[in-house]
């Protein structure tokens, strides 16, 4: 009923009713209609908070990290590796049953390397006080911890994407309307999606992706019924003709990460990475792969690609 719905506001939409808040609309209630179901079956997370400079294997510098543990982590990350494309339950107890060894063989390595650094000590206390105390103030001095106000990070990464000023001079101050222009040039690029074109490109995703601030991820398009791709498709179309993209489409949530070199309270030692929607992103490939068997030329030359067409200028502007 929902789908039916969602599928006629969209038939609905025409070139003289077609706005931005519309648009926000029918791709809003396209995501809500992938994330109450996943949050109907528990299947949809909340998001934890990390600690700051979490690394992803914390254990490798620990004295207690011996060779074993190496060789045991190595077959984990092989057999976690081998599954990312296809997730069977009987794979997926298999990769249950490594992770388990995994963990138990860490937990025995540092359960006595605890228990023959507490022998060690005793001994020492006694024997050679001065080897005792170095052993006791030695710290890990290479740890680090971000200290930086969100602010601090909002207004560095402002600043950066922040245009030259010899550059804001040379554009043009006047507001675009791609709906003004003819479409003459290149008719045979500006022909609408089709469901196959996208259902191609949908089978292509890759898992385990971040979503953007739409919540959207690529497993959820991969698994979506046939009449919910064709509800993506008609929105495809949509903004391809009347050049309204949502504006969810064009927000990227940017994560800071540290390079692990100079101070952890500069700003200036981490680096962007730009979450987009992955709605967004496919919509970008359908139309790149496209241009590219139509005007394999174009795709080469960026400038070239920029100036295609009204709507392909929207999507390129907001997405790339």
């Amino acid at each position: 009923m929902y789908i039916e719905t969602l599928n006629e506001k969209i038939d609905n939409l025409n070139g003289e009713n077609i706005t931005q808040e519309s648009v926000d609309n029918v791709a809003q209630e396209l995501c809500n209609l992938c994330i109450n179901p996943a949050k109907h079956i528990g299947i949809c997370k909340e998001l934890k908070k990390c600690k700051p400079n979490q690394k992803k294997y914390p254990c490798n510098n620990k004295p207690w990290f011996d060779t074993n543990c190496h060789d045991k982590r190595k077959e984990y990350i092989r057999v976690k590796n081998s599954l990312k494309k296809v997730e069977p339950i009987e794979k997926m107890i298999q990769l249950q049953q490594h992770a388990k060894a995994y963990k138990q063989h860490i937990k025995r390595a540092k359960k006595a390397y605890t228990k023959e650094l507490h022998k060690k000590l005793r001994n020492l206390k006694n024997t050679n006080p001065k080897e005792y105390w170095d052993m006791i103030g030695n710290k890990d001095k290479g740890a680090t911890s971000c200290r930086i106000a969100l602010e601090t990070f909002q207004n560095f990464f402002a600043k950066l994407s922040k245009k030259p000023e010899s550059d804001q001079n040379n554009e043009m101050t006047e507001d675009f309307d791609p709906r003004e222009m003819t479409q003459t040039i290149n008719e045979d690029i500006n022909v609408n999606f089709t469901l196959s074109e996208v259902q191609v490109q949908i089978r292509k995703l890759k898992n385990r992706k971040a979503c953007g601030i739409d919540n959207i991820i690529n497993e959820f398009l991969k698994n979506c019924p046939t009449n919910i791709v064709e509800i993506v498709v008609k929105l495809f179309n949509i903004v391809l003709q009347n050049g309204v993209v949502p504006e969810s489409w064009c927000i990227g949530m940017i994560k800071p990460l540290y390079k692990n070199k100079g101070s952890a309270d500069d700003p200036d030692n981490y680096r962007g990475i730009t979450l987009l929607s992955c709605i967004a992103k496919l919509v970008l490939t359908v139309v790149l792969v496209f241009i590219w068997k139509t005007r394999p030329y174009l795709v080469k030359n960026k400038q070239v690609l920029g100036r295609v067409t009204a709507p392909l200028t929207i999507f390129l502007s907001c997405i790339h």
